[in-house]
C-alpha cells in the first residue's frame, strides 16, 4: 500500500509541468556560466532575480489564459523560446532579401507574432495534449538548470567570494582631505586578474590586491582589455 502511494506521488510530481519557468531562466544561466570570469556575482544576482520574477509572471498569465497547466506551460515555453532567439535570428538573417523583400526588425517581429498566434490556436484546438512530453521536458530542463547552476556555484566557491572596495568607500576613507583628491590610475600591462591567476595557474594574488586596497586603491573587479 505504501509503495503504490509513493509511486503515485512520484508520478504526480514528475508530470507537473514546471519545465516552462525553468526554460525561461535557462538562457540567463547559460550566459552567466559562459561569462562567469567577466561578471561579478553581486552584479548578476539582481538581474537574475528580476528575470525569474518576469518569467514566473509570464508563466502564470499563460496558465490563466489557457486555464490549463499543460497548455499554458506549452505556450509560455514557446514565448520564452521566441523571445530569447529573436536577437540571434535577426543577427543571422537581418538585412538579407527573401523574394525581393529585405528582412528587417519589424518584419521579423511580425513573423514571430504570427507564429505565436498560430501556435496558441493550435494549442487551444488540440483537446488532448500529450502529458508524456511533460515528463521529458521536466527532466531535460532540470538537468540543464542543475548543470549550469553547478558551474556558477563551483566557480564562486573556488573564487572564495572575495569582495572589492567600491569607489565610494575609497573616498570615505579620506573624508578630511581638502579639495579634490589626487587620482592614480594604474594599468599593469600583461598582468592577469586575480581570479584568472587562481583558476589558470593556482596562484593566490589576493595579498597584493589587499595591499593596494589598504592604501586606498579601488581595484576593478573582473576587468577586461579592449
Amino acid at each position: 500500500m505504501t509503495s503504490k502511494r509513493s509511486t503515485s506521488t512520484h508520478d504526480k510530481w514528475i508530470d507537473t509541468p514546471f519545465f516552462a519557468p525553468l526554460a525561461g531562466i535557462l538562457p540567463l544561466l547559460i550566459l552567466w556560466g559562459e561569462n562567469r570570469l567577466q561578471v561579478a556575482f553581486r552584479v548578476v544576482l539582481p538581474v537574475f532575480l528580476l528575470t525569474v520574477a518576469g518569467v514566473l509572471l509570464v508563466w502564470l498569465v499563460c496558465l490563466l489564459l489557457f486555464r490549463s497547466r499543460v497548455r499554458g506551460s506549452y505556450f509560455s515555453l514557446l514565448v520564452f523560446l521566441l523571445f530569447f532567439t529573436f536577437g540571434h535570428v535577426y543577427n543571422q538573417i537581418g538585412g538579407t532579401r527573401v523574394a525581393g523583400i529585405e528582412i528587417g526588425y519589424l518584419k521579423l517581429l511580425v513573423v514571430y507574432v504570427v507564429l505565436l498566434i498560430f501556435a496558441g490556436i493550435f494549442i487551444i484546438l488540440h483537446k488532448h495534449p500529450r502529458t508524456t512530453m511533460v515528463s521529458v521536458l521536466n527532466i531535460i530542463t532540470i538537468g540543464l538548470v542543475i548543470f549550469n547552476m553547478g558551474r556558477i556555484l563551483v566557480f564562486q566557491v573556488q573564487r572564495g567570494g572575495n569582495s572589492r572596495v567600491t569607489g565610494s568607500e575609497v573616498v570615505e576613507k579620506n573624508p578630511d582631505q581638502p579639495g579634490q583628491p589626487d587620482v592614480y590610475y594604474l594599468i599593469l600591462d600583461a598582468y592577469a586578474r586575480t581570479d584568472f591567476l587562481m583558476e589558470t595557474y593556482q596562484y593566490d594574488n589576493s595579498s597584493f590586491i589587499e595591499a593596494l586596497e589598504e592604501r586606498g586603491f579601488y581595484v576593478a573587479d573582473c576587468s577586461n582589455s579592449n
